[in-house]
């Protein structure tokens, strides 16, 4: 069954609002990821800060270079329920070939990623692609990085589902219940983390348009 004219409606209006709630609130404060695990067995818990995922794993690795902080097979967002709604196609397309990586750098960190409140965050990036957390919340939320990178998964299977071969393009928005989302979208990695939002590039963009 499609959803009726007035609930896509609803749905992108939603979309378009969390961006507009999300921004940045002072740009001479410039937003930073914050990582909570155990990057060495047994010594506790320790706090790190970088502009993304990968600054944030360059750290641990300076601490462990063997850190392995084995990603879990089972997704931390295994429900569909967890994700209301998911609306596809809204900005300049993302490659799938760096989503897989991307995705897969939060895994592979473990641990909780916080994010601050009311910001649009890249928290991870890659060539041109990019998976962005916009909290609408008035306070900061903490998550498992591995339930961020489930949110973009979720993006990648069930948006612009054409062979990669017909279009390499992907794009989406994953909704939580708890006041935040996860935008799968073009990124210029040059460009500071916070400089940048999904919405701010044109359609379709480098990576083409979103089909299927």
């Amino acid at each position: 069954m499609y959803p009726s004219s007035a609930t896509t409606i609803l749905a992108v209006a939603a979309c378009l609002l969390s961006h507009v709630l999300a921004a940045p609130s002072s740009v001479d404060t410039p937003a930073t990821l914050t990582w909570t695990g155990e990057v060495v067995p047994g010594t506790g818990t320790v706090t790190l800060v970088g502009s993304d995922i990968t600054e944030i794993l360059d750290q641990i690795h300076a601490i462990d270079p063997d850190y392995n902080s084995t990603p879990n097979i089972r997704s931390v967002a295994s429900s569909k329920d967890d994700i209301d709604p998911l609306l596809c196609g809204l900005f300049a397309t993302a490659d799938k070939r760096n989503l897989m990586q991307i995705q897969y750098d939060l895994r592979k960190a473990g641990g909780n990623c916080t994010v601050p409140a009311r910001t649009c965050l890249r928290i991870s990036c890659w060539n041109t692609s990019g998976i962005y957390v916009c909290n609408d919340n008035e306070r900061e939320i903490m998550q498992p990085c591995e339930r961020f990178a489930d949110f973009a998964s979720a993006v990648g299977k069930r948006c612009c589902r054409s062979g990669y071969f017909k279009s390499k393009a992907i794009s989406g928005q994953a909704f939580s219940k708890e006041g935040w989302n996860v935008c799968v979208a073009y990124a210029n990695c040059n460009h500071a983390n916070n400089a940048d939002a999904p919405d701010i590039f044109g359609l379709p963009g480098l990576n083409g348009e979103c089909k299927g």
